[in-house]
């Protein structure tokens, strides 16, 4: 059986949440660098829209035991880009 890496899982959702809705390109990534102001902290998946605001979404396989930690710990980090807070983080196990 073939596994997935985290990092490729990543991309592929990402790819399919933007066919869902194509506003989503705009800016978006997965395991992008220079998200944050804070570099220690970089999102698996960040989604940007123009006029919008950003979503943060951090993905983990199972056992998933920090996945929601670290969506929690992204929620208000200053953005690299824009300086704004992130105000939405969503948490998949």
């Amino acid at each position: 059986m073939s596994r997935l890496s985290e990092p490729a899982f990543n991309s592929l959702l990402l790819e399919d949440l933007v066919r869902v809705c194509p506003k989503w390109r705009y800016s978006s990534g997965a395991q992008r660098t220079r998200v944050f102001q804070n570099r220690a902290k970089q999102p698996d998946i960040t989604i940007r829209t123009i006029g919008g605001h950003t979503v943060i979404l951090e993905t983990e396989f199972s056992p998933a035991n920090t996945v929601e930690q670290d969506a929690l710990d992204r929620f208000n980090e200053i953005l690299f880009e824009t300086g704004e807070p992130v105000e939405t983080v969503i948490a998949i196990r």
